[in-house]
């Protein structure tokens, strides 16, 4: 179900003001505070229906660092925590053999356990690199589960795994 009151179709330029605009500096007139309580106030906004358009956008942003990627994120996660499966659906249309690790970070905030084995077969996780390794771990963290627990003792039990993908599994393992 759609809550906007204007029933226009989300654009990705509306998506990029709101990341734009939450990124800005605090300065003396804005607080954290506020920022959060907008983002949660946007995501409460939208609808299902706008899980795609967040998606495409999370794609297309995804494979870069910074300030942009992690307001994004702050703000898809948000919304992930309210539209759950229509989100993931988004996601994994838009993943692919690389991830990137936004959209693996963004399936596991999502929380719905269906998205395992369908990561499970998009992703290569043979050739993954540390980044994609530490959101695939994190999002089985997050997700819960047998399988997921089954998951990160494989993941765990690996030789040569970088220490930050082993640390974050072991979080995620504590954390089911």
């Amino acid at each position: 179900m759609n809550n906007r009151t204007n029933h226009k179709k989300l654009t990705l330029s509306e998506v990029d003001e709101w990341i734009e605009e939450w990124r800005l500096p605090l300065g003396p007139f804005k607080m954290v505070e506020e920022i959060y309580e907008s983002m949660a106030l946007k995501a409460e906004e939208l609808g299902d229906d706008d899980a795609t358009v967040l998606a495409s956008y999370a794609a297309k942003v995804g494979q870069k660092e910074g300030a942009h990627v992690e307001v994004l994120s702050l703000f898809l996660q948000e919304y992930a925590a309210l539209h759950g499966q229509a989100f993931a659906d988004a996601l994994l249309d838009e993943l692919g053999a690389e991830g990137p690790p936004l959209l693996v970070d963004l399936l596991g905030a999502t929380r719905q356990e269906t998205v395992i084995s369908a990561m499970s077969e998009i992703l290569d996780l043979k050739k993954a690199n540390e980044a994609l390794l530490v959101a695939w771990a994190c999002a089985l963290g997050e997700i819960k589960g047998g399988q997921a627990k089954k998951l990160l003792l494989e993941l765990k039990s690996q030789i040569d795994l970088p220490l930050a993908v082993v640390k974050e599994a072991e979080i995620a393992l504590e954390n089911i």
